[in-house]
């Protein structure tokens, strides 16, 4: 949040003070503050709050070293060192970017369940109702990335100590998507629909709906997912932005179209990111190159096409992250997490599931068939001045889904999804198919393995577990 000083507190800090005797006090000195002596109030356990959005920018800005890279829409200009083997799928337990974001994340389910820990010291019923929806949307959302890039993982729900051995067990994915489906039905029943003008950019119940919608969609709950993304678009509280450019402008940031995003700001004291300098060409691996499958998969006359491609042929990059005037990792572009193309998006993937039959046979799909399933997706095609799908366009699901999550590879190109959407819309086999012709086509020998659908389990907290943090397959 842009507007809101960060409060850094959230590991208990022990200190032992020595007299000028060097003999031990057993007194606190009063400027310390530790876990005892904060969260005593309503305006202390905000202060939680925000640092648990605090740890959000510094876990999020890191996601595309393990999905962007990861994909076949773009890769390092230089594949050296950590960067070039999440790329080429040569990785190791000991890769540093797959350990950071491990930590990372696990850094701010530590903040959300201190918060949480202290809930009932918020006396103001609120307030309380929703620093308990943030603290659970975020806890919700990191367990969210952590099981789909990591599968089974140790599922933190309350303040642990740091000797804890047992909390490192590796927990099933259905038990953790059952935690996440919890966090976030919680969030959105306790987060509010809106904020005030200086608050903005903090979660809302439509955010954690539509998180949930996606959650449900990952686990193929269509009917669930159905309930949620019709409510988020039946609020009116969100539209498409008239250009798609408009998006990813400094100037028109936390838009109607932004559902859920991660808010920066350039040159603010530490509130800027990297990954807007890594994408451009000075980037510690000279930057990413759009990949020649995304560039020609995007038409000319395709409206998203300059917006999300530039440079030139020979050295492209991309459009999507620029701010020119910002100090070196210090830019202040908003992370996008979902927006309102995405919920069209997956409202028709919804009604297509739910609706097999009329998919089927095209004569017979309904007007309410096609604003069911068509509507919503040709609202996306229209913004980028592409013809609408007609109902005569599909004889299957199979073929449907196939186009759409092409339209969706589009749209969100470069910003962290396409690697999520081949996880859960593809098996392993496929996927592996995907990216060796990936490698195939760009002259590149790398190959992929089934097992790579998932990343290594970190080695030094596999070692720091004394042996009950355990390695996936393969690694």
């Amino acid at each position: 949040m842009k507007n809101k000083s960060i409060i850094l507190l959230i590991q208990v800090m022990l200190f032992t003070a020595f007299s000028c005797k060097k003999t031990f006090l057993d007194i606190t000195p009063d400027s310390v503050l530790t876990e005892s002596t904060y969260f005593r109030n309503t305006a202390e356990v905000e202060g939680g709050v925000i640092a648990c959005y605090d740890g959000l920018q510094a876990t999020m800005q890191f996601e595309y070293k393990l999905t962007s890279l990861r994909d076949d829409d773009m890769t390092p200009y230089n594949l050296e060192g950590d960067w070039g083997a999440l790329d080429g799928f040569y990785e190791s337990s000991g890769n540093d970017f797959v350990r950071d974001f491990w930590a990372r994340s696990y850094n701010v389910i530590a903040r959300t369940n201190l918060v949480l820990k202290y809930i009932d010291n918020v006396t103001d019923a609120t307030k309380k109702n929703t620093f308990q929806g943030e603290a659970k949307f975020i806890r919700g959302h990191m367990h969210f990335n952590l099981v789909r890039l990591y599968g089974d993982v140790p599922l933190i729900t309350e303040r642990i100590a740091y000797d804890a051995n047992d909390n490192f067990k590796r927990i099933s994915q259905a038990d953790v998507y059952t935690q996440i489906i919890s966090d976030l039905q919680d969030a959105s029943t306790n987060l509010p629909a809106t904020w005030a003008a200086a608050s903005k950019g903090r979660l809302t119940k439509w955010a954690a709906k539509a998180m949930l919608a996606k959650v449900y969609l990952t686990r193929k709950n269509y009917a669930g997912a159905k309930t949620l993304i019709d409510e988020v678009i039946a609020s009116g509280s969100y539209q498409l932005m008239p250009a798609y450019a408009d998006v990813f402008s400094l100037s028109t940031e936390l838009s109607n179209e932004v559902l859920y995003a991660v808010s920066y700001k350039a040159a603010s004291n530490g509130e800027g990111q990297q990954f807007t300098y890594e994408y451009s060409r000075n980037g510690a691996v000279k930057g990413f190159k759009p990949q020649k499958e995304i560039i020609n998969l995007i038409i000319a006359t395709d409206l998203r096409k300059a917006t999300s491609i530039g440079g030139t042929s020979s050295a492209p990059v991309s459009n999507k992250f620029i701010d020119a005037t910002a100090p070196v990792r210090d830019a202040g572009n908003d992370l996008i997490i979902i927006r309102y193309s995405d919920v069209l998006l997956m409202k028709s993937e919804i009604n297509a599931n739910l609706n097999t039959t009329a998919l089927g046979n095209p004569a017979a799909m309904t007007t309410q068939d096609s604003l069911d399933i068509l509507a919503p997706w040709n609202q996306v095609r229209a913004r980028a001045g592409l013809t609408a799908k007609k109902k005569n366009s599909y004889t299957g699901l199979t073929t449907f889904i196939e186009d759409l999550f092409t339209e969706r590879r589009i749209e969100f190109c470069f910003e962290n999804q396409r690697w999520y959407d081949l996880l859960r819309s593809k098996t392993p086999a496929e996927i592996v198919s995907i990216m060796n012709a990936h490698f195939l086509f760009n002259a590149r020998t790398n190959t992929m393995q089934p097992y790579q659908t998932l990343m290594p389990i970190p080695q030094r907290d596999i070692n720091l577990s004394n042996g009950i943090l355990t390695q996936n397959p393969g690694y």
